[in-house]
């Protein structure tokens, strides 16, 4: 190994991916591969993302840091990219942990859609479940609360695969 990205492999997961029926994908996401890559090799995560997926399904990108600046100026480079949106974390490094409060103040904002919450072992994250502004989705993040979190109320997961896979044959199941 070279240390290079390897985007022929990730261009082949992606079409794996899309052909299991994904709803939508998120490159760059703080559990993923984003630590690790510099900026350039972010740009060209964006650009095949976009490129591959061609409309197909929504592709919300990952762009956080504990570096305000830092989390502007990539927002900035990626203008040139069409996708959805962005997902974006609370300085993770400090110590910050959004509270529920502020994430409904958030949620009434026109641009936010959505929220990934904390593992369900953190009791305060059930709450956002709870009543909120419609169209504002809460969405777990971990795969070992993912059903827990759907009993709260989240409506999905931020996940592998499976976890898309299990979500689909709960919508089915309950349609």
């Amino acid at each position: 190994m070279d240390g290079a990205v390897d985007f022929a492999g990730y261009e082949r997961l992606l079409e794996h991916y899309l052909g299991q029926g994904v709803s939508g994908v998120f490159p760059l996401g703080t559990t993923g591969e984003s630590p690790t890559l510099d900026e350039d090799e972010m740009e060209a995560i964006v650009e095949r993302t976009v490129t591959l997926v061609a409309g197909r399904v929504p592709v919300f990108v990952g762009v956080g840091g504990n570096a305000t600046r830092k989390v502007l100026a990539t927002l900035k480079r990626f203008e040139r990219h069409r996708f959805e949106g962005i997902v974006s974390v609370c300085p993770y490094r400090t110590s910050v942990n959004l509270a529920n409060d502020m994430l409904l103040r958030l949620a009434e904002l026109p641009t936010s859609s959505a929220s990934r919450t904390r593992p369900a072992t953190s009791p305060s994250r059930w709450t956002c479940c709870g009543p909120r502004p419609e169209g504002f989705a809460v969405m777990t993040g971990d795969d070992a609360s993912f059903y827990t979190m759907l009993a709260h109320g989240a409506v999905t997961g931020i996940s592998r695969a499976l976890a898309d896979e299990l979500d689909r044959a709960l919508k089915d199941a309950v349609v």
